[in-house]
């Protein structure tokens, strides 16, 4: 992998007529910083705010690269000596929409994604809990592999009717059931944007109930793209689209 980026930051320099010198080092957010990634960098513990951050960035040099990466540390919740969740980049994105957001009170933040993220965060900008679902990545796997495909897609106009019937369906029924229904509904002549808004209700919904425990009538703010933005809108009302 570090050749593979190697090749990529030189072309990317070429392009850009800038030499390795006149770059003082590059930011590594995210999974980068992981045993998947460049290189493996720790988490640390909650609380985390800014300075936390800041101070536990390590700054490491990535054989073939001249330029020295600055990686930041992800965020892990424990239980004593148990892990319990675990975050790369979602707390410097978190850190950030803090930073710029006019408000003085604890907050929610969602933060869809391949992960998504449910980020519990004080009216000073630190991150005191957080929860992940594995929304994002069961909702591509479902459109992209499985029998599904040919009746549902990321690309669809929202029908908020058929969301939260999704939602309903999902909770009455469980998951499984719900899903085997959309082919049933497609049966049925019901069109790719109704069926897709109730696959994607059938899914959120579940973080939505997630939401609504830990919440507890705080200000909730969801950023990401539109179609999350808009089913978490649907599903919850009275959230804030970032």
């Amino acid at each position: 992998m570090c050749k593979r980026v190697g090749s990529l930051l030189n072309d990317l320099l070429e392009q850009c007529a800038v030499k390795e010198c006149d770059i003082e080092s590059i930011v590594a957010l995210g999974m980068a910083g992981s045993e998947i990634g460049l290189l493996d960098i720790p988490h640390i513990f909650l609380p985390a705010d800014a300075r936390t951050l800041a101070e536990n960035i390590r700054k490491e040099k990535i054989e073939g690269i001249n330029i020295p990466f600055l990686f930041f540390p992800g965020v892990k919740k424990t239980e004593g000596n148990v892990l319990i969740d675990v975050m790369r980049g979602e707390e410097t994105e978190t850190i950030g929409l803090a930073s710029i957001l006019p408000f003085a009170e604890n907050a929610i933040f969602v933060l869809p994604g391949t992960h998504n993220k449910i980020v519990q965060v004080s009216s000073d900008g630190t991150i005191d809990d957080f929860h992940t679902t594995f929304s994002g990545e069961l909702l591509d796997s479902i459109i992209s592999n499985t029998i599904l495909a040919e009746q549902v897609s990321h690309d669809f106009q929202i029908v908020e009717s058929a969301v939260l019937k999704g939602a309903l369906y999902a909770k009455e029924n469980g998951l499984n059931a719900a899903l085997f229904h959309i082919r049933v509904m497609a049966k049925n002549g019901i069109d790719v944007n109704a069926l897709s808004s109730f696959l994607y209700g059938c899914v959120i919904g579940e973080d939505v109930c997630l939401i609504k425990r830990i919440s507890q009538g705080k200000r909730i703010y969801v950023s990401g793209k539109r179609t999350f933005r808009e089913v978490y809108d649907t599903s919850r009302g009275g959230v804030r689209r970032l």
